[in-house]
């Protein structure tokens, strides 16, 4: 099911005030993508910090996963982006997957990227070696109950997640778990949405909680989030009127069938 869209519509669907601020919002992905393509293609001078902490492996795990998790972030916004502005449709909740991995990417670059040094180098080593994993168990089961073998241009994950795991013992970097050092797991998404809220509307010390497991209901398709008007109001991608807004409201959210 979708939506017609048009931003000077009035046929109820969405409010057009609400359609106005979202197409406003969503013409600024080409300056965004502009951008990201300035930083990726960047000289950095050698007397630079960046520039320092990159010389080395394991000083560029956190900038390499936060240039990809912005790449990838900035697809799907572009996605949603030409699916609204170009082909005029608004899903009834298809955009908020989209919307879950702009949220996810972004928010896992910043957390990458924030703090001193030594906080990067750990955090690149902890993204990186659970990137290793999930390729790890790809691998293995792509090709079967045993590893893939390593190539002649090449290492298997499982080889390179070893390799990252002596780098990063001898930074000081690992956890002793089950008599071997241990690279930790990055932060859980969910502690990404409660630590970097953006909507300001969750519950105390919950940060924007509720707001993941919303999207996350969206992209499994789970019931609950149907279940009540103004959780498909939400999922509807408006806001329910008299509900907490900028002025948009809402008359409707009926698709038109």
């Amino acid at each position: 099911m979708t939506f017609p869209f048009d931003a000077a519509a009035a046929d109820g669907t969405l409010e057009p005030a609400a359609a106005r601020l979202l197409q406003a919002e969503l013409q600024k992905v080409t300056d965004l993508r502009q951008h990201l393509g300035q930083v990726l293609h960047d000289v950095l001078p050698e007397s630079s910090d960046r520039y320092q902490e990159t010389q080395t492996y394991l000083g560029r795990l956190s900038y390499d996963h936060a240039m990809r998790a912005l790449s990838t972030a900035l697809d799907h916004l572009i996605s949603w982006e030409r699916l609204l502005l170009r082909a005029r449709v608004q899903p009834e909740t298809a955009h908020l997957s989209l919307l879950r991995s702009v949220l996810e990417n972004a928010m896992t670059a910043f957390w990458l990227l924030e703090g001193g040094p030594h906080t990067r180098l750990s955090r690149g080593a902890q993204v990186a070696a659970d990137d290793l994993r999930e390729r790890h168990k790809f691998e293995r089961e792509l090709a079967g109950p045993s590893p893939a073998p390593s190539s002649t241009n090449g290492k298997s994950a499982e080889e390179r997640l070893v390799d990252l795991t002596t780098r990063a013992a001898a930074a000081g970097l690992t956890q002793l778990k089950r008599q071997q050092q241990m690279i930790p797991p990055p932060l859980p998404l969910i502690e990404m949405f409660q630590r970097y809220p953006v909507t300001g509307r969750g519950t105390v010390g919950r940060g924007d909680a509720w707001l993941y497991r919303m999207l996350s209901a969206a992209a499994h398709g789970k019931q609950w989030l149907m279940l009540t008007q103004p959780l498909q109001q939400i999922a509807f991608g408006v806001v329910p009127a008299g509900g907490p807004s900028d002025g948009v409201t809402v008359r409707s959210c009926e698709p038109q069938r």
